[in-house]
């Protein structure tokens, strides 16, 4: 007789009527991927890890919140404080502050997924949490029917439109120090579900923002897609810890929008242009390069404006 899963540790504020309505519930009780988990075990010398007695890897504790200031910030201070771990994941349903690139704030309204997972590895894998979380948010986005999305260096995921495209999804990370010896990935994940948030940094190539609900036409509960999310990061992470890492990077090419044309990078902290020239894609840690008067350069971040 196959053994029920055990339930992951879920910690609310919100109110059990509503929590069960967004299905979390059911999400803490969820079954594994029975490939993921093979292929886990199967590496488990290898890996130097194993999947815990709840069966997952991320999300055995699963804090859902009403309402915060940002998540990125307080996952940051629960995890200094001893409070999450790797493996723990954050959602809030609404932000008043929720944090972007470049350090820029907006409220994200509810109805939209605004989750933190904590993550550790090793310092070359926490160096392409950002390029892994695009490829799992992309690859989640495609897990519901909609087509022709992308990845728009360095953090977003976009959905083509007639005249160009529109953001669905945005990432952020930051790796933080939790002792003299440890750090861990702070990986933040918007994605638009039945709701839709401010629109920033549109252009000619960027023109607005959608949502799931608008792509397929149907309802998708928070909690639903979720899991979906944490299992495709939990094979996108398992993939670079095999050593695919020239895979890992060669598909996360593949999915880049605007690659081979012309470009801007963008140093929004001062108002310049940092580079223009035509955009090659990335390098093995997921750097932009950028064909320049200079001969091709390579820059860890800034905002990148795709030139129609």
């Amino acid at each position: 007789m196959e053994k029920k899963p055990k339930q992951a540790e879920l910690i609310s504020d919100v109110p059990p009527r509503e929590l069960d309505k967004l299905g979390f519930q059911i999400c803490a009780s969820r079954a594994v991927d029975p490939q993921l988990a093979a292929l886990i075990r199967t590496n488990r010398k290898l890996l130097g890890y194993d999947l815990d007695a709840n069966g997952r890897e991320f999300g055995r504790k699963i804090i859902v919140l009403d309402t915060v200031p940002t998540t990125m910030d307080l996952v940051d201070d629960l995890a200094q404080a001893g409070q999450m771990n790797a493996g723990d994941v954050l959602i809030a349903l609404e932000q008043t502050k929720g944090l972007g690139q470049n350090g820029r704030s907006w409220v994200s309204k509810r109805g939209n997924l605004h989750a933190n997972v904590l993550v550790a590895g090793t310092e070359e894998e926490l160096r392409l949490s950002t390029v892994i979380a695009a490829l799992a948010s992309n690859a989640t986005v495609g897990s519901f029917g909609v087509g022709q999305s992308g990845i728009k260096w360095v953090n977003d995921i976009l959905v083509k439109n007639g005249k160009g495209y529109d953001k669905i999804a945005g990432i952020l990370t930051r790796v933080i120090p939790v002792n003299i010896s440890s750090r861990l990935a702070n990986i933040g994940i918007g994605l638009n579900l039945n709701t839709f948030p401010e629109a920033a940094n549109l252009d000619q190539f960027v023109t607005g923002v959608t949502t799931l609900r608008k792509e397929t036409q149907q309802e998708f509960s928070l909690a639903e897609v979720t899991d979906v999310l944490l299992q495709h990061l939990a094979k996108q992470f398992l993939q670079v810890r095999l050593g695919n890492r020239q895979e890992i990077i060669h598909a996360y090419n593949d999915q880049l929008v605007g690659r081979f044309q012309p470009a801007r990078l963008h140093d929004d902290s001062n108002g310049t242009v940092e580079a223009s020239g035509k955009f090659f894609g990335v390098n093995d840690y997921g750097y932009a390069r950028i064909g320049t008067r200079k001969g091709l350069e390579e820059f860890f971040s800034g905002r990148l404006e795709i030139v129609q």
